[in-house]
């Protein structure tokens, strides 16, 4: 694990906005725990990225410690501008599994951007597999148990999700949504 500090930058060029990238964005799929290492070979190569992170703060269970590590948002995938025009030299780091075109990059860069805004403060950062805005869930437990609904948004909650399409993911802050199961 690398230190906090010895991490690579989450954007890179790190002066230039995720909208100032000329070119088709692209997600790759990294080989597990390679993100980071995919990221420094890029930057290397000369290569846009975009790769979220966030720090986990635990305690270690030897001593009771606090632990804090940077972690990715999205394990295994990392962003990039221009595979196509790059890809020998990305397959060349032997990093990644497979590319994936993005349809809509006007969407896919305001996902991104709203990604971007949260992880650059300091706060608790989950992600959800199963839970994005649309989709239908049922209450597990407490009073409401078995009623069902569509998560639209959450006004009056003290959890905001942030959908991600591309990832069929959404990121939330704050409140443990555990009592929310999806719906297939």
């Amino acid at each position: 694990m690398l230190q906090v500090g010895k991490n690579p930058p989450q954007r890179w060029p790190e002066d230039k906005s995720l909208q100032e990238d000329t070119g088709n964005w692209w997600v790759v799929y990294t080989r597990p725990h390679n993100e980071k290492a995919l990221a420094w070979d890029l930057q290397k190569l000369g290569i846009s990225y975009y790769l979220p992170m966030t720090t986990k703060r635990t305690r270690r269970l030897d001593n009771g410690k606090p632990r804090k590590s940077v972690v990715c948002l999205f394990p295994s995938y990392i962003s990039l501008v221009n595979y196509p025009q790059h890809k020998r030299d990305i397959l060349n780091t032997k990093r990644i599994l497979h590319a994936i075109a993005i349809d809509n990059q006007e969407r896919f860069v305001y996902e991104m951007d709203q990604v971007s805004r949260i992880t650059c403060v300091d706060i608790d950062l989950q992600v959800h597999n199963d839970l994005m805005v649309g989709q239908r869930v049922y209450i597990a437990s407490g009073p409401f148990k078995g009623v069902e609904g569509t998560i639209e948004n959450f006004p009056n909650s003290r959890r905001i999700y942030l959908n991600v399409e591309m990832f069929g993911r959404s990121v939330s802050m704050q409140i443990d949504p555990s009592i929310l199961i999806p719906i297939n």
